[in-house]
């Protein structure tokens, strides 16, 4: 049986769309320790003005999010 690595998108189904609930996706994800996991992708954006095709999480929250998974790793 050979296994794969994967890496999850927190956004999109994963987050029905709302960008806030993107860290909460992500620190559930990292909480699992699951060698799997291999990488965890965000819809983030660093100005104020929005995706013109998703909704994004702005980059005040992302950063905070990096910082906090930074600590829990």
């Amino acid at each position: 049986v050979q296994t794969c690595d994967l890496p999850i998108y927190a956004s999109h189904a994963n987050s029905g769309k709302i960008p806030t609930k993107q860290p909460e996706i992500v620190y559930e994800l990292v909480n699992q320790k699951n060698s799997k996991i291999v990488g965890i992708m965000i819809e983030s954006h660093l100005y104020e003005e929005s995706s013109k095709t998703d909704p994004c999480l702005p980059w005040k929250e992302t950063k905070e999010m990096i910082l906090e998974v930074y600590d829990m790793l």
